[in-house]
């Protein structure tokens, strides 16, 4: 049924449209909502780089580091046998050329007719095809390129959990036997995580 007038805010005078009362609160509501979203956020960053000492990120980037240099070691088979993209890679690598132009903005092709939101997971494979392959040729297929830039992506993943494990006891050691425990668990039953190249398996 049609909607009224009123609730539409027309004006019989000229017949304009003018935003409703409750709209127009509920678009300060919304704004308000992103403002402490936003401040919250600003917060607990701050908090955060504060509270963390250089002997801290020593450990972050040795954990990151470690992670990289394994997860590249023991995906080195797949990265040695990758060839040319097929099925949902191949639709991925058209748009990283788009990527390596910096001109991408929509993410991932669904195959039910839409783009994911996001191009980030994209452009990180774009720059691993840019430096691996095209800069470097330390591989033979842009492919083997976008696999090598994956082990740096969940890299990042592995290192936040530790970081949060970090926080959570404050302890280095029960942080890194909490992250071998979770990788373990892992490793067992979505092995797949560790050479995925979908944003976080």
């Amino acid at each position: 049924c049609p909607l009224h007038p009123w609730v539409l805010g027309v004006d019989h005078a000229d017949h304009s449209l003018h935003p409703h009362p409750n709209i127009q609160t509920a678009e300060l509501i919304k704004t308000d909502a992103v403002f402490q979203y936003a401040s919250v956020s600003e917060g607990f960053m701050g908090h955060f780089l504060k509270q963390t000492k250089p002997s801290d990120w020593i450990g972050f980037l040795s954990v990151y580091f470690v992670a990289v240099a394994l997860l590249i070691v023991a995906n080195l088979p797949t990265i040695g046998a990758a060839t040319y993209e097929s099925g949902d890679f191949a639709a991925n690598s058209l748009l990283i050329q788009d990527a390596k132009s910096f001109s991408l903005w929509i993410g991932n092709y669904s195959r039910v007719g839409f783009n994911h939101p996001g191009p980030a997971i994209l452009y990180v494979l774009a720059m691993g095809e840019m430096v691996f392959h095209d800069a470097l040729h330390w591989v033979d297929f842009p492919f083997a390129g976008q696999l090598i830039a994956v082990a740096f992506y969940n890299a990042l993943w592995i290192t936040l959990t530790f970081i949060a494990f970090y926080r959570f006891t404050q302890s280095k050691a029960l942080a890194l036997a909490a992250l071998s425990a979770f990788l373990l668990t892992l490793a067992l039953l979505n092995y797949e995580f560790f050479n995925g190249i979908w944003m976080p398996n």
